[in-house]
């Protein structure tokens, strides 16, 4: 399974980008510019999604793009996220619980 999570840029008008995670509003963050910004947007949705496994919380799936850029997952991540998946409309239930550092 890909994930890969899309990403909204909004200019900031101080200057610079603000990113956001579409589907995992934790991941928010900004950059100097539009390559900096989507850096920065990376390494947010590695630390949230590192949050909700911890926190036994399912992982939204990555909704489609629509011509936004996305941050693509490491094989290796997405593999061990896979299991966490909320399918859209699903009550929430019981998550897998790894130790800390296992994503």
């Amino acid at each position: 399974m890909k994930f890969s999570y899309p990403i909204k840029l909004t200019a900031d008008p101080e200057g610079g980008y603000i990113a956001r995670a579409v589907d995992i509003p934790e991941a928010l963050t900004f950059g100097r510019d539009k390559e900096a910004a989507l850096h920065e947007a990376g390494d947010a949705v590695h630390v949230a999604l590192t949050a909700y496994i911890e926190d036994g919380q399912a992982i939204p799936p990555p909704s489609p793009p629509r011509g936004r850029p996305a941050i693509t997952l490491p094989a290796l991540v997405a593999a061990k996220l896979a299991p966490c998946i909320r399918p859209c409309g699903t009550a929430d239930r019981a998550m897998p619980r790894w130790p800390a550092n296992s994503a």
